[in-house]
């Protein structure tokens, strides 16, 4: 078995080695990094390559007054997030997007969302008294940035009781899959 193991990393080494030489063999194109504001790499001869680093080194050295800099802001996250009578889980992050609250029961759908933002010049829609309805149970507050740039944070409403039973669900379908696997080890040791 292990003989049939060894051939076959041995020609599966030897069929990468032929693909990777006859990538190395493209010619005279070069893959180099092209400047910032582009769409990543390109293909280019290597005159044409020593060309456009030549350019980019130049134009690095250009000095750019910081009226040019300033532009609108992309600052599109929250200072905090909170609804009333309610913990978020997990804890509000700024950078966390996707939040969930717990509820006594699915007629609960009404709530008070209390958010500011983190830049005063975005803007936010969302918040204040939400209503959701009972097929689809998310709040969203959406935070536009003063350039722009929208992120969502959303919130998922869960009945306690729902959620309960699917930890309960879960710690079960461990438990079994333990049990299975102390079966199985038992019966291949003991042959």
């Amino acid at each position: 078995m292990r003989f049939k193991v060894n051939i076959f990393f041995i020609i599966l080494l030897c069929i990468m080695s032929y693909v990777s030489i006859s990538f190395a063999e493209t010619g005279r194109l070069v893959d180099i990094p092209v400047p910032p504001n582009s769409a990543g790499y390109a293909d280019f001869t290597e005159e044409e390559a020593a060309e456009r680093a030549r350019e980019y080194e130049e134009s690095k050295n250009n000095v750019v007054s910081s009226n040019a800099l300033i532009g609108k802001s992309s600052d599109n996250y929250l200072k905090s997030l909170s609804i009333d009578g309610y913990k978020l889980y997990p804890k509000f992050n700024r950078q966390e997007d996707t939040y969930t609250i717990y509820v006594k029961d699915d007629t609960i759908n009404t709530f008070n969302v209390s958010a500011e933002v983190d830049n005063e010049n975005a803007k936010i829609e969302g918040t204040g008294n939400v209503t959701v309805s009972p097929e689809q149970r998310i709040i969203n507050i959406k935070v536009t940035a003063e350039n722009g740039d929208l992120k969502v944070y959303t919130i998922s409403v869960e009945n306690k009781t729902k959620s309960n039973i699917k930890w309960v669900g879960i710690v079960c379908a461990l438990i079994v899959l333990f049990i299975v696997f102390i079966f199985f080890y038992k019966r291949h040791k003991i042959k």
